[in-house]
């Protein structure tokens, strides 16, 4: 039991958790977002930094790189000795702003050091020549890429796997960087004008400069719409004047109260889709970054339903549509608010609460078929002829058999948790498969889960320091009903079937984690001991990657016995921290408090029910069997309310949730045209400059502009 003795150690000398995560801000998607869209997320034409360095697609600028080199080094007058030994004392703090650096680079300090610097004397060198004001004199009037002619476009620059630290950036140019911010800022906007933005200091990268200069918060004056002719300039007076039928029904004169909403003036295209995945992302896995984009485009998703609403933009002036259609425009909104998660409080909370206020009492039309279809369930429907379904089964049943031999009838009925059969798996392979954590022997240890690993050994070390019961007991008691454990899995290798010891350990390390995620999320008051800027366990975590943990907790490979997390409460009282309870009436305690946790946690409406009229599920196998049964009308009590009837949305179940709850508005452009808000464009750019004035029945949104950029293959 030496792995048990070193972690009574760390928690004897286990303190705050490291601070490691504040200095990441470089982050690889994870497969489950990138795979909805791969193209947005992955460069096409030219790689920085380490994660896509070396792909074969991207070689072509690699010579390019060099020719950059020189350049920088020639007009500089700066050995690349000097640089490389100026670099070496900031080399470990460049490393630790990537997120998932692979460990040959971890290992390799030259070779990274060497990646750092060609890669930004490379982009250095594109700022030059970009923002000058007069052609550069050092490369060729047909310079296939430093010539005005073959400017690089500016979206390789904002994706959040492709970003370099801005230290490089800085140490570099040997200046300041409120320089080095106005020209990436010039670069990304031909027309930024230093006088319109509030200099926002240092910052992590590029991508992080431009989210910064959206935004209202980052800027001391009001930006100024772009005039370049790749924008669309919308007039100020520009707004949707519309019959309000809430005021006809409540007997005001609809000539004397309006309703106006203004909206920033913005240009869709073909290269929108990609900026906005990539500042949501960067939002989504940075602690610091805040939620303003996210909101907004969240925003948008609520107000823009079908193509209608697109056309009405139109034609107010508000919005410029250059991907085709109207309702590729309405797509593309839908597509980047998809399972997003944000606050219930913020700036745009505000306006949000004003426009239900404006929507109470009205008597819209019913949606039409356009929009009750609009979105359609992802994947291609699968169509089985009655032959392949024969197969099918039969393959079931011969595999079903082969696994009955191998257990007696009494470890036939302890089993609950099984492998899906291939013939139903390759159906649809990602309903199935763990995306961010694994729970239980399945998907241990798959490569892209390890990355949560880290965090289920913090878990385990912030449970025994609460528990203050030595690891060596609470395992023992595992032990005691490892075969009981064992049973429960259908499909369990000899790797754990005759290593009790692994086995063991195994459901003692993600039990703990469960139960940490489980507690965090509950809010019931308990100190968990996690910082607010945990990854994982603070709140940027709970808003973000909760919900990701959410959707693999209910999967059916990825379950963990329930008597594993009975078992690891019963370790660690929960209820009476001075007193245990050792009888019968302790265990029914601990079975409804966890059974509460789960609950809370699978359906955050659950606790409300399952205090006023509590349900009679009792013991189950495990999440997946106890979120089940409080779908099921039977498992509850004869007086509890009856179960809400299922959302007829078609989209998943965190998209509905959050949806439905969370967004309180479902107000589209076309419906407040109806109900006769205005819609205005804002006086300034900044994507959270949005608001509801209900006496006039204006809603403001602030100019939303995106660059007008040829597509990369072209």
């Amino acid at each position: 039991m030496e792995w048990a003795v070193e972690i009574d150690k760390k928690v004897q000398t286990f303190g705050t958790d490291p601070a490691q995560w504040r200095n990441r801000s470089i982050y690889k998607i994870p497969s489950l977002i990138s795979n909805q869209n791969k193209k947005a997320y992955a460069p096409q034409m030219v790689s920085f930094g380490p994660y896509h360095h070396g792909k074969k697609r991207l070689e072509a600028m690699e010579e390019h790189k060099k020719r950059a080199l020189l350049h920088f080094l020639k007009r500089t007058q700066k050995s690349l000795q000097s640089i490389c030994y100026s670099l070496a004392g900031e080399a470990q703090k460049l490393k630790n702003s990537y997120k998932s650096l692979d460990e040959s680079w971890c290992k390799d300090t030259e070779s990274f050091l060497r990646l750092m610097v060609v890669d930004g004397c490379f982009m250095l060198e594109i700022l030059r020549v970009t923002c000058a004001e007069k052609p550069v004199s050092d490369y060729t009037p047909d310079d296939p890429v430093f010539s005005e002619h073959e400017k690089l476009y500016v979206l390789p620059f904002i994706l959040l796997e492709n970003q370099l630290p801005m230290l490089i950036l800085i140490k570099l140019l040997g200046r300041g960087s409120e320089i080095l911010n106005k020209l990436i800022l010039k670069f990304c906007n031909p027309d930024f004008k230093p006088e319109t933005h509030k200099d926002p200091g240092k910052c992590l990268h590029v991508l992080d400069l431009y989210q910064k200069s959206l935004l209202r918060i980052h800027s001391g004056k009001v930006a100024q719409l772009p005039t370049h002719r790749r924008y669309f300039k919308c007039a100020p007076q520009c707004c949707c004047k519309l019959v309000s039928l809430l005021l006809c029904c409540c007997g005001i004169d609809k000539k004397t109260a309006h309703g106006v909403l203004k909206l920033p003036a913005f240009v869709v295209d073909d290269m929108t889709e990609s900026t906005f995945l990539n500042l949501i992302a960067f939002e989504r896995y940075h602690v610091d970054a805040g939620h303003h984009i996210t909101s907004f485009i969240c925003f948008m998703d609520n107000i823009v339903e079908v193509a209608q609403d697109i056309n009405r933009l139109c034609s107010v002036g508000v919005l410029q549509n250059l991907t085709g259609s109207d309702k590729n425009a309405a797509t593309l909104f839908n597509t980047m608010a998809k399972d997003l998660t944000i606050p219930s409080h913020g700036k745009l909370d505000g306006v949000e609460k004003k426009l239900r206020e404006a929507k109470q009492g009205l008597r819209l039309p019913r949606p039409t078929m356009e929009a009750q279809t609009r979105r359609p369930a992802s994947g291609r429907p699968s169509t089985i002829t009655r032959r392949e379904t024969r197969e099918m089964n039969w393959v079931i049943d011969v595999e079903q058999k082969v696994n009955a031999l191998s257990r007696d009838p009494a470890r036939q009925r302890n089993c609950s948790i099984y492998k899906l059969p291939s013939t139903i798996a390759v159906l649809n392979k990602k309903a199935y498969v763990p995306q961010t954590v694994s729970f239980g022997p399945y998907h241990h240890w798959k490569k892209h889960l390890r990355e949560m690993e880290e965090h289920k050994q913090r878990a385990l070390i912030h449970f025994l320091k609460r528990a203050q019961e030595p690891l060596h007991s609470i395992f023992d008691s595992l032990v005691e009903v490892a075969q009981e454990l064992k049973d429960s899995y259908n499909c369990l290798g000899s790797v754990w079937s005759e290593d009790t010891e692994r086995f063991v350990k195994l459901m003692l390390v993600d039990g703990c984690f469960m139960l940490e995620i489980l507690g965090v999320a509950s809010e019931l008051g308990l100190e968990y001991g996690y910082s607010d800027e945990d990854p994982v366990f603070g709140h940027h975590g709970k808003l973000n990657i909760f919900p990701l943990i959410r959707r693999d907790m209910l999967l059916m490979e990825n379950q963990l016995p329930m008597l594993v997390l009975f078992k690891l409460l019963g370790a660690v009282d929960m209820f009476d921290s001075k007193k245990k309870k050792k009888n019968a009436q302790a265990a029914e305690d601990i079975m409804k408090y966890l059974n509460r946790l789960v609950l809370g946690f699978c359906n955050p409406e659950a606790p409300y029910i399952l205090v006023q009229q509590p349900r009679k599920l009792g013991i189950c196998l495990h999440v997946l069997d106890l979120h089940r049964k409080s779908l099921l009308k039977k498992t509850m009590s004869s007086d509890s309310p009856p179960l809400p009837p299922p959302p007829r949305s078609r989209k998943g179940i965190i998209s509905r949730f959050f949806r439905r709850r969370r967004h309180g508005i479902r107000m589209s452009v076309t419906e407040m045209n109806e109900a006769g808000i205005l819609l205005k464009q804002s006086e300034s750019t900044f994507l959270d400059d949005v608001d509801f004035d209900f006496g006039k029945g204006v809603l403001s949104l602030p100019p939303w502009w995106s660059k007008t950029l040829p597509s990369q293959h072209s």
